[in-house]
């Protein structure tokens, strides 16, 4: 099953135009986290775009030492420092990559991004369920988390939350 968690702003964006997150909450140890955590324990392994993986590699040491994942990229060789030991840097299709993680008895793969990778895996009808965390926020331009596309995918709202600060949470599932 692959699950794309993610967060967006109220006009639909994941990103400002230059890749910033600073519109998003700043988490907070002793506060709510959206359950971020009982998501992260749930799942098996991790599927990201090259530049969310950069960001990420930014942000501190990395936080899913314990997750097989997976980065999606054409430049191999721009990004081949320090790479933690759990992380693969792929060139093939989204299709091989979750059949091969399957196959290696991987259940649950979270889809983190970015917007070019979540599009690859949309059209090629791999992602089986969006849990989509909508910060109150319009930024008005940005990266979007759905790019066109002639293809409809059909969903049902599994559950749906509303957080004291007014953070909804939509968890949707493939009819």
């Amino acid at each position: 099953m692959v699950i794309c968690y993610i967060a967006q702003s109220l006009d639909g964006f994941i990103a400002t135009a230059d890749g910033g997150l600073d519109w998003l909450p700043t988490p907070d140890p002793q506060g709510e986290d959206y359950g971020y955590q009982g998501f992260l324990d749930s799942v098996d392994g991790l599927l990201l775009g090259r530049r969310t993986f950069e960001q990420v590699m930014t942000m501190g040491p990395w936080p899913y030492a314990d997750k097989v994942s997976r980065v999606f990229t054409h430049n191999l060789p721009t990004i081949v420092d320090n790479i933690p030991n759990n992380v693969s840097l792929i060139t093939q299709s989204p299709y091989e990559v979750i059949h091969g993680l399957y196959a290696q008895g991987l259940k649950r793969l979270w889809l983190i991004g970015g917007s070019k990778l979540i599009t690859s895996f949309r059209e090629a009808m791999l992602i089986d369920q969006y849990i989509i965390t909508t910060i109150p926020v319009r930024l008005g331009q940005g990266i979007p988390l759905f790019q066109p596309s002639s293809r409809r995918e059909f969903f049902c709202c599994k559950a749906s939350q509303t957080y004291a600060n007014k953070i909804t949470q939509s968890h949707f599932e493939r009819v």
